[in-house]
């Protein structure tokens, strides 16, 4: 469980709308989830990592 959106603001001194955005760009992203009534959850398993261009081998 992550803290709460109260809790991020006096935190970090952040707006509460900053906290949401943040919040639902982790969602959008996999990382974490909302269960209303409860708060904010970290994802499991965790989204898989972004790939990554392998470098061209060298000739």
């Amino acid at each position: 469980m992550l803290p709460s959106e109260a809790q991020l603001v006096q935190r970090f001194g952040i707006a509460r709308t900053t906290v949401r955005r943040g919040l639902g760009l982790l969602a959008d992203e996999g990382w974490v989830y909302a269960v209303p009534q409860r708060g904010w959850f970290v994802s499991d398993p965790l989204p898989p990592a972004p790939q990554t261009e392998a470098a061209a081998p060298s000739a």
